[in-house]
């Protein structure tokens, strides 16, 4: 009759209870815990480990990848710094070689300053001295002077380049385009210097015809025509 009583009394429990879990020592209902809610916090638990597992292996894995990045650059800078030193080397055992090129070249031009400013002085002598009237005489004695000023401004532009110009400088490859560009621009110069000096000549030889003179000294007006291909 006892366990029969017993029995009953864990069957009402049970039925009481519906879910709950329960623990029995010998039979009867001593202690009763909850379990689910405790599964629920242990879930919970590993989750927020697991999150945290994760976040800590992403860092790793950023913090990784930023080192190797740096290494990579690293490894560019001293490349770059290796290459540009070898360069330094082969340019600076050529640089008497480029320098004296350089300036032989500033030279050139301005050497054509020089003669085609002779023959414009001696072609405005020439006509002073014999009394011409042109009337356009002194336009094309202003243009003349007009072109020469631009012409000895780009010659000194290209000398300056040349003379500055070294292998340890910021940017010597950048200067000896700066010196290409700045010939180009003192050959145009020249050109058109040139150019305003045949008008004049060409000028004072119709006056010449016309008062059934002596032409301009051929003199002046060969050396002219000589120096056309060097300043093309």
């Amino acid at each position: 009759m006892k366990i029969r009583s017993s029995l009953l009394s864990t069957a009402a429990l049970i039925v009481t209870l519906g879910t709950t879990s329960t623990f029995f020592i010998s039979g009867t209902a001593s202690a009763l815990l909850p379990v689910e809610p405790v599964r629920a916090e242990i879930s919970e638990s590993r989750v927020n480990e697991r999150a945290q597992t994760a976040e800590q292996r992403a860092q790793d894995r950023n913090v990784r990848a930023e080192e190797r990045i740096e290494q990579r650059e690293e490894r560019a800078e001293e490349r770059a710094i290796k290459l540009e030193a070898n360069k330094l080397r082969i340019c600076e055992k050529r640089q008497g070689q480029i320098t004296s090129i350089m300036q032989n070249i500033a030279k050139r031009g301005v050497a054509q300053v020089a003669v085609f400013d002779k023959i414009a002085d001696r072609t405005k002598e020439f006509y002073a001295t014999k009394g011409y009237y042109i009337s356009e005489f002194t336009t094309l004695a202003s243009e003349v002077d007009a072109k020469y000023d631009a012409a000895l401004v780009a010659s000194n532009e290209t000398v300056a380049l040349s003379e500055t110009w070294t292998c340890s400088m910021d940017d010597p490859k950048g200067n000896i385009t700066a010196l290409r560009e700045a010939k180009t621009a003192e050959v145009a110069a020249l050109k058109e210097y040139k150019t305003s000096i045949r008008n004049l000549i060409v000028a004072v030889k119709s006056a010449s015809i016309a008062a059934n003179d002596a032409p301009v000294e051929s003199e002046s007006d060969t050396q002219a025509t000589s120096t056309t291909g060097e300043a093309q």
